[in-house]
């Protein structure tokens, strides 16, 4: 599921994830050449405490 196109930076910040649960993402980038291939799984770990 795409979350988010047209960033200028390196990074990115995602918000309203549920905080009851774990992720597991990976990342793309597209340019004039392309999309590239997707990066390994990053594993990221449920919200601890109240954030």
């Amino acid at each position: 599921m795409p979350v988010s196109s047209r960033l200028r930076d390196t990074s990115h910040y995602l918000s309203d994830l549920p905080s009851d649960r774990d992720f597991l993402i990976r990342v793309r980038a597209e340019n004039d050449f392309g999309i590239s291939e997707p990066t390994e799984p990053l594993w990221l770990p449920r919200a601890r405490g109240n954030h």
